[in-house]
């Protein structure tokens, strides 16, 4: 017996049947969660990736923290928390144009990160409760890919920007913009904070920018070291720079090594003194609160752990 083209027609057209009913099953499945929400869950998931030390994640459908250690990696939900302690640093991926640096004693929720198909955008909402963070905003070629940072005192909105955001308390929110540009809000005050330019809220009082030193400027954070790049604060294996990390008392005086990505926030935060307290103990060598360099060293005020 011999077999035509033809003869095989029938089976081809009950194959492309049954294709075309499968796509149509998906379409209704994909279309009725539109229906239902207005958006669809950004593919892949926001991650979190410990730097240094350790952190602890508190998942929004769990009471149990789970405490997370170096290199560790884990997807994040909506309510979903990152607490970094005393010497943990944490950076949170947000897609490939936005990543988020926590500093040490930072703590920060993701409140929500869709996409939204009526405008095509992919935003994304973090909350900072305490800390210090470095937001880096690129531009996305593919859809609109807004970030907002929300503190108690304000809240930032930005689409393609790097600058560093505060929180020492829930009064005040300082926030130093190096590149591109933030919308900042409380209330019905409203500014846009530029590349070079920073601002210091305080609750209830105007939102007022203020021009940024050149030595602020210079002090721009680099980007954060990986795991395999980055130890413990107290280290001493070099940073991707080659400046080494350590801490060490000499007849007395504790000396701290500044290392990439450092601010005087941070490292205030890592030895239990505020920051212009370090700085007033460094003031001749960093004239400005912002105008800190990798290889400098620090004198740690007596009190500092």
């Amino acid at each position: 017996m011999s077999y035509t083209d033809a003869s095989f027609a029938p089976k081809r057209g009950k194959a492309k049947r049954a294709l075309t009913v499968v796509l149509i099953l998906i379409a209704v499945v994909v279309g009725s969660r539109f229906l239902e929400t207005g958006s669809i869950q950004v593919l892949p998931s926001p991650q979190v990736e410990i730097n240094t030390g350790t952190a602890t994640l508190y998942r929004v459908d769990s009471s149990e923290p789970a405490t997370l250690i170096v290199g560790a990696t884990k997807n994040l939900e909506e309510g979903d928390e990152i607490v970094c302690s005393a010497d943990g640093t944490a950076t949170l991926t947000l897609g490939d144009s936005r990543t988020i640096e926590m500093a040490e004693n930072t703590r920060v929720t993701l409140l929500s990160t869709e996409w939204d198909i009526t405008d095509r955008s992919n935003p994304a909402w973090i909350a900072v409760d305490e800390g210090q963070v470095i937001a880096r905003v690129a531009a996305s070629t593919l859809a609109s890919a807004p970030l907002t940072l929300d503190t108690d005192t304000v809240s930032l909105k930005t689409e393609n920007a790097t600058f560093t955001c505060s929180v020492p308390d829930r009064d005040h929110t300082y926030v130093a913009v190096f590149s591109g540009e933030v919308t900042v809000s409380m209330g019905r005050d409203e500014v846009t904070v530029v590349g070079g330019q920073s601002l210091d809220a305080t609750l209830g009082y105007q939102l007022e920018v203020q021009a940024m030193t050149d030595a602020e400027l210079a002090a721009e954070p680099t980007a954060s070291l990986t795991p395999e790049a980055s130890t413990s604060s107290l280290a001493t294996t070099p940073t991707a720079e080659g400046v080494g990390v350590t801490s060490t008392a000499n007849n007395g005086t504790t000396t701290y090594t500044v290392q990439s990505g450092d601010t005087l926030y941070s490292i205030a935060q890592r030895y239990g003194i505020d920051w212009e307290t370090l700085w007033q103990a460094n003031i001749d060598t960093v004239p400005t609160a912002e105008q800190l360099k990798a290889g400098q060293e620090l004198i740690i005020p007596t009190g500092g752990n």
